[in-house]
C-alpha cells in the first residue's frame, strides 16, 4: 500500500492526466507543498489533493475521524485535523515572484487552552527557518488594562495563564492576526464583569511585505 501511494504521489506532482487539473498555477504551488508536508496521513493528503483538482468539489469535505477540508481557494486551505485541531495553510508571494507557505496549527476545544504555532515551508514542503516572527507576549496583551482586584479580575488573569494565543490569516495572507481566546466555563459565560474585561483584550496585526512579517502592532479592526 505504501509503495502504491508513493506512486500516486509522484503522478500527482508530475501533473499527469491521472487527476483532472482545474486549479490555477498558484494553487498548484500550494497543493504541491501540502502533499510534501506532514499534516495528515499520506493517504488523507492524497485524497484532499485529488479533490482540490476537481471543479465539482463541494465543501466541507469530510474524510472521517474528525478530518474535514472546510476552506479552499487559490491561496489558502483550512483543514480540521481532529475534533480540536485545525491547520491553516496560506500561500505567500515573495518579492522575487516565488512562493512560500505559512502554516498555522491551532488547538482549541472545550476545556483546552487555545494554542497556535506558526511555521513556514517551501513549495517543495521543506520546513524553513526564515522568515521568523515573535508573537505578542502576555505583558503586551495586558498593557494598559486596569484589572480590578475582584473575583472577575482574578478569574480574568487565570484564564490568560497559559496564554491562549490564536493566530489567523486575513486579506489573502498579507495580514496575520494575534488574539486571545480563553477557554470559558459555563459560569464564565454569565459573568458580566468578566465579559467586560475580556472584551477589552486587544488584537495585534503583522503585515507580510514580500520578504518578512513586520512586528506585531495593535489594531482596531
Amino acid at each position: 500500500m505504501r509503495s502504491y501511494l508513493k506512486g500516486i504521489l509522484t503522478l500527482i506532482l508530475l501533473g499527469t492526466p491521472l487527476l483532472s487539473l482545474h486549479a490555477q498555477l498558484v494553487s498548484e504551488h500550494l497543493i504541491k507543498a501540502f502533499l510534501r508536508m506532514d499534516i495528515l496521513t499520506e493517504q488523507s493528503q492524497l485524497v484532499i489533493a485529488s479533490s482540490l483538482r476537481d471543479s465539482t468539489l463541494l465543501l466541507p469535505l469530510d474524510l472521517g475521524e474528525g478530518i474535514r477540508l472546510t476552506r479552499a481557494n487559490e491561496t489558502c486551505l483550512t483543514i480540521e485535523t481532529s475534533e480540536v485541531g485545525r491547520s491553516d495553510l496560506q500561500l505567500l508571494q515573495r518579492k522575487d515572484g516565488s512562493y512560500i507557505v505559512g502554516l498555522i496549527e491551532i488547538i482549541r476545544g472545550e476545556g483546552l487552552t487555545t494554542d497556535s504555532r506558526l511555521s513556514f515551508y517551501s513549495t517543495d514542503g521543506e520546513k524553513l527557518s526564515y522568515p521568523s516572527i515573535s508573537t505578542p507576549s502576555r505583558a503586551e496583551f495586558l498593557s494598559g488594562l486596569d484589572i480590578p482586584k475582584t473575583s472577575a479580575g482574578y478569574r480574568f488573569l487565570e484564564l490568560l495563564t497559559p496564554l491562549p494565543l490564536a493566530l489567523s490569516w486575513h486579506n489573502e495572507g498579507t495580514n496575520l492576526y494575534a488574539e486571545l481566546l480563553p477557554p470559558l466555563r459555563d459560569e464564565d459565560e454569565t459573568d458580566k464583569a468578566l465579559e467586560s474585561l475580556l472584551q477589552r483584550l486587544p488584537r495585534f496585526v503583522s503585515h507580510w511585505n514580500g520578504s518578512t512579517f513586520t512586528p506585531f502592532t495593535l489594531t482596531k479592526e
